[in-house]
């Protein structure tokens, strides 16, 4: 075990935060959003998933009326 590792469980176990892995809710929400992209560059491949599933769905909400 490194430190790091160790580091990596102590604030997981002080501070625990479920990712969101659901695309929708990352489109919705920024801070889901900043949370999912923080955990992707660490290497979380799950969170690098959701973030690329959720930039190729297209937005929830319709066109304006013309």
């Amino acid at each position: 075990m490194s430190v790091n590792a160790g580091r990596d469980m102590h604030r997981d176990a002080r501070n625990p935060q479920p990712p969101p892995l659901d695309a929708g809710a990352l489109r919705r929400s920024r801070i889901a959003k900043g949370r999912a992209m923080f955990r992707a560059t660490r290497g979380n491949r799950d969170a690098r998933e959701a973030l690329l599933a959720s930039a190729a769905e297209p937005p929830e909400t319709p066109p304006p009326a013309a």
